[in-house]
């Protein structure tokens, strides 16, 4: 299994679903089902979405991050380094390995961060606490490169 396809699974894995044990009466979350429906077809997301939105954004980009990272053509053209003609790119390789670790510290973060062990006072949870932090400057900053 891929790397990407691994954190396809974990990220759905995490999903919030309501079960029927939930309610009181089966009635009762038919009707709340059936409102659910009807939400996601007139606007195409949950409500339930927006009770954790930074948690579902993290799921939803978590997995297209790291299926970016194993199957991108390219690297940011700002890593690049050109001969003395001014065309020919130089060091490709150091741009491809610079670009892919940005990526994988990016899904390390993600990945910390919807673990989320980030609450005892420990160098473990420190260790976490901080890819996720890295993870984030790391969006913000190439969030303009994350294209092929």
């Amino acid at each position: 299994m891929k790397e990407w396809e691994k954190e396809a699974l974990f990220a759905k894995r995490l999903k919030f679903t309501w079960k029927p044990e939930n309610f009181d009466s089966e009635e009762e979350y038919a009707a709340e089902m059936q409102k659910r429906r009807e939400f996601e077809e007139q606007w195409g997301f949950s409500y339930v979405d927006t009770w954790n939105l930074e948690g579902e954004l993290a799921n939803w980009l978590l997995p297209r991050v790291a299926y970016y990272r194993e199957n991108c053509h390219g690297y940011p053209l700002k890593f690049a380094r050109y001969g003395e003609d001014g065309h020919t790119i130089i060091n490709e390789e150091e741009a491809v390995r610079k670009w892919d670790d940005i990526l994988k510290a990016i899904c390390d973060g993600l990945h910390a961060y919807l673990e989320g062990e980030f609450y005892e006072d420990t160098p473990e949870c420190e260790a976490e606490k901080e890819k996720w932090e890295k993870a984030k400057e790391l969006l913000f900053e190439y969030y303009e490169d994350l294209w092929d």
